[in-house]
């Protein structure tokens, strides 16, 4: 991917600085739900975690969202079932 290539260019510079507009960023307390919209449309495959600073602290992907929604249903249907 090439935001991948840019991040890696731009060093310790800030992501805002250093990707396109069109790459999503949430913060590290967007809730799950507000990822639910943005990465199950299938055109965008990950966003950016960014701090108050503009900083890349982490990455979450479809497949991130997709793994906590699985272990969401195994828990209630253990809940359903006792």
């Amino acid at each position: 991917m090439a935001w991948r290539a840019e991040l890696a260019a731009a060093g310790s510079a800030p992501v805002s600085t250093a990707l396109e507009a069109n790459v999503h960023r949430v913060g590290p307390r967007t809730p799950i739900e507000a990822l639910l919209p943005l990465l199950s449309t299938g055109t965008t495959h990950e966003a950016m975690v960014v701090d108050d600073a503009g900083m890349l602290i982490g990455l979450v992907t479809q497949t991130d969202l997709l793994a906590v929604l699985y272990r969401a249903h195994i828990v209630e249907s253990l809940a359903v079932a006792a």
